[in-house]
């Protein structure tokens, strides 16, 4: 008499634990990723507030450079006063500040200029915080 060919209950049991057992790891790796993407999305807009102000700063020369801030902001440097019809609060997240410090008091050049942008994360509430300097000569 022939055995019949095929899985045992056991067998089947073992590897849906081990399937279940890797959906579930993956399912923890995708969520560590989606965080990741969010985290760095800011950073990334952060930076690009610092490139900005650094870019408007130099537009107007080491001469007229003054202190300032500005804030809260939404990724593209846009206040809550400037869409007429404001996107969710939320988006707001981002401070931004600027230092600028003449190299030859007196003279009117060149400028040491520090801006920093810093935010919350409103998933981890950590401080979060970046910055650049620059020289701006007339």
């Amino acid at each position: 008499m022939d055995k019949e060919k095929g899985f045992s209950l056991i067998e089947v049991l073992i590897a849906a634990t081990i399937f279940s057992i890797g959906l579930i790891a993956l399912a923890g790796a995708q969520l560590v990723s989606i965080r990741s993407t969010q985290s760095n999305y800011n950073f990334t807009a952060a930076t690009s507030l610092v490139g900005q102000q650094l870019e408007d700063l130099h537009a107007v020369g080491s001469a007229g450079l003054v202190n300032g801030s500005d804030g809260p902001l939404d990724m593209l440097g846009r206040t809550v006063e400037d869409y007429q019809n404001p996107p969710d609060a939320a988006n707001f997240i981002f401070n931004r500040t600027w230092t600028c410090t003449p190299a030859n008091p007196g003279t009117g050049n060149p400028s040491i200029v520090h801006v920093e942008v810093r935010w919350t994360e409103a998933r981890t509430g950590a401080n979060r915080m970046v910055s650049s300097d620059a020289i701006i000569t007339p």
